[in-house]
């Protein structure tokens, strides 16, 4: 039996290919709203200070 577990994910980052980064991007947005997700914060620049 399964049942619903919320899951949180922590994701760094470093796209190196910005056009090709936005293709997939797409698919992950459907993916994540169909499921209920969202996003807590997202920073195009983050500075990464430990870890």
């Amino acid at each position: 039996m399964m049942t619903d577990v919320p899951v949180y994910m922590l994701v760094n980052l470093s796209i190196t290919d910005p056009a090709e980064y936005r293709t997939h991007e797409k698919g992950f947005f459907g993916f994540l709203k169909r499921d209920g997700g969202e996003f807590v914060t997202f920073d195009d620049a983050p500075d990464t200070l430990e870890g």
